[in-house]
């Protein structure tokens, strides 16, 4: 038997290329599937190793490697180009590379044709200061130094509808500049920065929780309709949850926080159907195993947490994994009528896009004037624009 543990600590590194056949200790061939994570201190990182860790538990021909990168779009790069089969974002970044939105407006980008593999539910993301801080509300955030992560706009965009919800925005706090949320999470407990949304069961929310000053959640309560309403427009498929797991979280002690779908499994259209099939069954199928090693696991990561957030998003689901759910009972077609409407929503997505870079090139516009004509022309077929 390998040791597991050591196993799992050597194979997450940073590896190039996809490679779908490796050798075990006793020189038989195994399988190898690359997850795309985050960076070492987020939750997702944490989680999805917790997962990789239980697959290979449950399945002694699968070996789970790791590939981390601190950005949303190195992450959905390195799948799109095939160097990792699958990615942990969340549902934000998902909607953002469907619809060529912030960071994916750029001709080298466009709609991407993206699909689900597996969807856990988020434990939760809000807002969260040092216990020592004299910020308790949004309102308070007035001035404030919040953080703002350009290469990852789905984590500025849970910034920026917190601050919605209390009737900001970013003209009233002071952005400041992080390449991704675990920079932003180690500003915070540094006091570079006042705030940023804490992933509430990652390790950073754990171990500002655990110092003399403790964490402060700054709550999203679902009761105040009109700052929800604000923040859905922000982010719309975001929903309101009383967290009870998290740092300085308890059942006797939850707090109510922003959820969607993450970390998300996310693949594109080209990926193998037999491989999608091969990681949507293993995430399922090892389920009682990574279960044990977390709460938020345990509660966020069924199968049934997977189906009921898909009916709540955006994107489709990979046709391996429907194969799959087909196979175990559990597709139906609802479940299908909703996934050939939204793959359609792509290809119209696409439509517009070529008939977007048309009209720009006859035109000659570029840069800012190209994301404007883009915002310009999906408002006119009545797709979300800012």
């Amino acid at each position: 038997m390998r040791n597991k543990s050591v196993l799992f600590s050597l194979i997450c590194v940073l590896m190039l290329g996809v490679i779908m056949v490796g050798f075990s200790e006793s020189g038989e061939a195994s399988e190898i599937i690359k997850f795309g994570t985050h960076t070492a201190g987020t939750g997702g990182y944490r989680q999805v190793a917790l997962a990789a860790e239980g697959i290979m538990e449950k399945f002694e021909d699968i070996v789970v490697r790791c590939v981390p990168a601190g950005t949303d779009a190195s992450r959905a790069k390195m799948v799109q180009q095939g160097e990792a089969h699958t990615a942990a974002l969340n549902s934000l970044a998902a909607w953002t590379l469907q619809e060529a939105l912030f960071n994916y407006n750029s001709p080298d980008w466009g709609p991407q044709p993206v699909r689900y593999l597996w969807i856990p539910q988020h434990a939760g993301d809000v807002m969260a200061v040092r216990g020592d801080s004299d910020i308790y509300q949004v309102s308070d955030l007035k001035g404030k130094r919040v953080a703002i992560t350009p290469p990852s706009p789905s984590c500025s965009l849970l910034n920026e509808a917190q601050l919605a919800y209390g009737g900001l925005t970013w003209d009233d706090v002071e952005p400041t500049v992080y390449p991704g949320p675990a920079q932003a999470y180690d500003a915070v407990i540094k006091k570079r920065i006042d705030a940023t949304f804490f992933n509430v069961s990652g390790s950073k929310a754990f171990e500002l929780a655990s110092m003399p000053c403790g964490i402060r959640y700054i709550e999203v309560p679902p009761t105040y309709e009109e700052g929800w309403e604000r923040l859905r427009k922000i982010a719309p498929m975001v929903s309101p949850r009383m967290s009870p797991v998290g740092g300085g979280l308890s059942e006797q002690n939850p707090v109510w926080t922003m959820t969607l779908g993450y970390p998300t499994f996310l693949a594109w259209e080209h990926l193998d159907e037999n491989i999608a099939y091969k990681i949507t069954k293993v995430l399922h199928q090892s389920y009682s195993e990574y279960a044990q090693k977390n709460d938020s696991l345990k509660l966020d990561w069924t199968i049934d947490t997977t189906l009921t957030i898909f009916r709540n998003d955006i994107a489709p689901l990979h046709k391996g994994s429907i194969r799959y759910f087909n196979e175990i009972g559990m597709w139906n077609e609802e479940l299908d009528k909703i996934n050939e409407e939204r793959i359609q929503h792509q290809e119209d997505l696409k439509n517009l896009w070529e008939t977007t870079i048309k009209e720009a090139k006859e035109n000659n516009i570029t840069g800012e004037e190209f994301e404007k004509l883009w915002m310009k022309n999906r408002a006119a077929a009545g797709f979300y624009s800012r």
